[in-house]
């Protein structure tokens, strides 16, 4: 059987949240017996592993959202992968192959992660794919926090949780060809937050990290291009 192949298109692994959203969906496909394959565009992936981004049934790209658009390394990634797939198309099958979108923002409305999961589409029909849906979140960063408090945790990421999860049942169906139809909509999902309370967490984790890394209160305020 082919892998399911996750490409994650973010440049910090470490405690990042496309690294937190690839684990858990790896770990649910492996528990229920589907082959995961995970490359990274901070390695840079081979000529044989970007081939396997054409050639395996499914893929899901997973990027954050910078400013708004995906990271360079990933635009790089695609692009390198369309001039591949356009020297190869010929030689492939007629199988369906399949590809999904997840895209998380710091920013508190979700709509933000639109373009992001426009361009991974349009990737994907670019080297024959289906877009089969994707998932856009709002409060991304949250994703990795409150982990020391379950009750919390699990009430603010619940909405966030119960989308990856129908994803994930998604992807299953479509893997064991119990899915006749490929779903195609993106799903707009945010924590149970108000934004004013983001707002204040935001501020103290920037604040705290702008101080770990020797920046006084004024650094936050300086504006070197003009308001």
């Amino acid at each position: 059987m082919s892998n399911v192949v996750i490409l994650i298109g973010s440049h910090t692994l470490r405690k990042s949240v496309s690294q937190y959203i690839e684990k858990k969906i790896e770990s649910a496909l492996n528990d229920k017996g589907i082959n995961t394959l995970t490359l990274t565009v901070k390695s840079n992936p081979t000529q044989s592993e970007l081939q396997k981004l054409i050639t395996e049934k499914i893929i899901i790209v997973i990027s954050p959202v910078y400013i708004d658009a995906p990271p360079s390394g990933l635009l790089k990634t695609m692009k390198d992968t369309y001039t591949l797939y356009d020297s190869i198309k010929t030689s492939l099958d007629d199988n369906k192959r399949y590809i999904f979108g997840i895209s998380n923002c710091g920013f508190y409305e979700p709509i933000h992660t639109r373009c992001v999961l426009n361009i991974i589409e349009q990737f994907g029909r670019k080297i024959g794919r289906v877009y089969s849906g994707g998932i856009g979140i709002g409060c991304g960063q949250l994703l990795t926090s409150f982990n020391t408090v379950p009750i919390i945790d699990s009430y603010l990421k619940g909405p966030v949780e119960k989308s990856i999860n129908e994803l994930i049942n998604h992807i299953e169906k479509l893997y064991k060809e119990e899915e006749p139809k490929a779903q195609g909509t993106n799903k707009f999902v945010n924590f149970r937050i108000s934004k004013l309370i983001y707002k204040i967490i935001t501020y103290f984790y920037w604040y705290s990290l702008g101080r770990k890394n020797g920046l006084k209160l004024k650094d936050f305020y300086y504006c070197p291009y003009g308001r």
